[in-house]
């Protein structure tokens, strides 16, 4: 669990609990209190990025929390150099590294490729058992076709 503080900030009014007017504050209480770390946003983070090694410093995680007006690339970029742990913002879709695979993808793909080889083992054991063709379907295992559609439905959904 991660406590939450807008900081010190321009945009957005104090809450009513006066652990979140700062992240020195946050920070303090989330040691006390054992909680994992602090999500702070990042208009106060930017205003003073010392805070990054206050808050690792006392051996808590530190995730930064933006809105669409920092979520730019070069912002978000930055505040990884910073040292933060994780980042929360909009528009993730204009964030995505081009060349970088969703991990929910890669999962979804391996779970295919999974199913595609345990396919091609029993069809290596049933061929060991019987005479059956694969003339009807083009010349392609079943193996082969799971194959094929596995890797069509990971495209469609990249």
């Amino acid at each position: 669990m991660l406590f939450l503080t807008q900081g010190i900030n321009t945009k957005y009014d104090d809450y009513r609990d006066p652990r979140t007017w700062s992240i020195l504050l946050a920070s303090k209480f989330v040691e006390m209190d054992e909680i994992l770390g602090v999500n702070a946003f990042s208009e106060d983070i930017l205003r003073d990025p010392s805070q990054v090694d206050m808050v690792k410093s006392r051996g808590l995680i530190l995730f930064v929390w933006m809105d669409e007006k920092d979520s730019d690339r070069e912002t978000v970029q930055y505040l990884k150099q910073l040292g933060v742990d994780g980042i929360v913002y909009d528009r993730i879709d204009m964030q995505k590294d081009k060349g970088k695979e969703s991990i929910f993808f890669t999962d979804h793909k391996m779970q295919m490729e999974e199913a595609a080889a345990a396919a091609a083992a029993r069809e290596g054991d049933a061929a060991s058992t019987c005479s059956c063709s694969s003339s009807k379907s083009g010349g392609s295992s079943p193996a082969q076709v799971l194959k094929k559609t596995s890797q069509k439905v990971y495209e469609g959904i990249t």
